[in-house]
């Protein structure tokens, strides 16, 4: 579970070093572990036995896109944080970025992955959090981009949400 909730920052943290940083060999070493420890509990969680490690999986309905909610969640999030650190300087992004959201949201309404239904939804009420908070960060980045900066600062309404 640790791993699914610092998958966004990982990747967020990779996208700000290689973006903005000096990459340096041990820079570089860091990324790439972080990558493959990443992969590997991926790997683990499809491959290694469900008793004592994927223990999560059996909250799971049985067919084969609930099985993997996990690792396209780990992905999601993964993709999520490089688009969302390495691209931010362009605003047009953000709407690629909120389309992603949207069709992961669609996903686990379509999928309803988990056996029991409070599972179900804490899991898209978290994801409808995620693209409210991402609307309101392409509100602000399109008005940034499009309105001067005394205008931009006084809009709080959409933070208001």
């Amino acid at each position: 579970m640790i791993t699914l909730f610092n998958t966004f920052n990982i990747g967020y943290s990779i996208g700000i070093q290689v973006t903005y940083g000096a990459v340096t060999p041990l820079d570089a070493i860091i990324c790439a572990a972080s990558i493959l420890f990443l992969l590997g509990s991926v790997a683990g969680l499809t491959f290694a036995e469900k008793e004592g490690y994927a223990e999560f999986q059996n909250f799971l309905r049985r067919d084969w896109m609930s099985q993997f909610y996990f690792q396209y969640t780990i992905a999601y999030r993964f993709i999520l944080g490089i688009l969302m650190s390495q691209l931010n300087e362009i605003p047009s992004v953000t709407v690629f970025v909120f389309f992603l959201a949207i069709t992961f949201l669609m996903y686990q309404i379509v999928n309803l992955p988990f056996k029991k239904g409070y599972h179900n939804y804490r899991a898209i009420t978290h994801q409808v959090s995620a693209v409210a908070i991402i609307a309101i960060s392409m509100y602000y980045r399109s008005m940034k981009a499009n309105e001067s900066v005394a205008v931009a600062t006084n809009l709080l309404s959409p933070a208001y949400l």
